[in-house]
């Protein structure tokens, strides 16, 4: 009887001590699941300050210029929208205005230098052309948005060739910038509308300075922070 009931104190040592390791076990991951997604919040709320940073320097340098400029930032996406492309090319042509000229040689320079202090946190800036979804002579829709295709093309390529021209001849920055920028034409696929849903040609027509942050990065730390130990 006596060896049974040893027996049975020394299971219930095991099953107390396997119980406090459990325990212990579980406290542990908790702490540690508790710092990870504190880590992934700090992460997160660096990608915010980045973003609240490089608003606020483009709010600081562009704002005077923007009615002059017929454009807007856009403070969730980083994007300076140059809303009347009449101005700024002729109707169906990719051929940059002299007053888009002067616009551009005002602008990139000075952009260029507030972004490249955050270079490491940008992915692309890149030059967005965007037009209705008219063409004059098309015969349907297909057609039409092929045309506006290549003319949305071709003035995105135009903006970034003269805009290259502006940043000088130093091989090193001009390599660095044109890692940086991009060029997309989008057509007619952006479409904007008026109150009543129907599509605002005007504003449909547009060119965007548009800025994505290196979310790759930013993936790359959170996956860190859930695996390290």
């Amino acid at each position: 009887l006596n060896e049974k009931r040893l027996e049975s104190i020394i299971g219930l040592q095991d099953k107390l001590r396997l119980a406090e390791d459990e325990l212990a076990q579980a406290l542990s991951l908790k702490d540690l699941e508790e710092a990870k997604l504190k880590g992934i919040g700090n992460i997160i709320d660096e990608s915010y300050k980045i973003k609240e940073q490089i608003y606020q320097a483009l709010m600081q340098e562009f704002e005077p210029d923007l009615d002059d400029w017929k454009a807007e930032i856009e403070r969730e996406t980083l994007t300076i929208k140059f809303n009347e492309p009449d101005i700024f090319f002729e109707s169906g042509s990719a051929t940059v205005t002299a007053k888009f000229q002067g616009i551009l040689s005002d602008f990139f320079p000075r952009y260029i230098r507030i972004l490249e202090p955050f270079f490491d946190n940008i992915r692309e800036v890149r030059i967005e052309g965007h037009t209705s979804s008219k063409w004059e002579t098309a015969t349907n829709e297909e057609d039409a948005f092929l045309e506006n295709m290549k003319l949305s093309q071709d003035r995105t390529q135009a903006i970034l060739d003269y805009c290259l021209r502006l940043i000088g001849l130093d091989e090193n920055y001009s390599k660095r910038i044109k890692e940086k920028v991009k060029t997309a034409g989008f057509s007619s696929t952006k479409l904007k509308y008026d109150y009543y849903d129907r599509e605002d040609e005007a504003a449909s027509r547009r060119v965007e300075f548009t800025i994505d942050i290196d979310e790759k990065h930013i993936i790359q730390n959170i996956n860190k922070a859930l695996t390290d130990d």
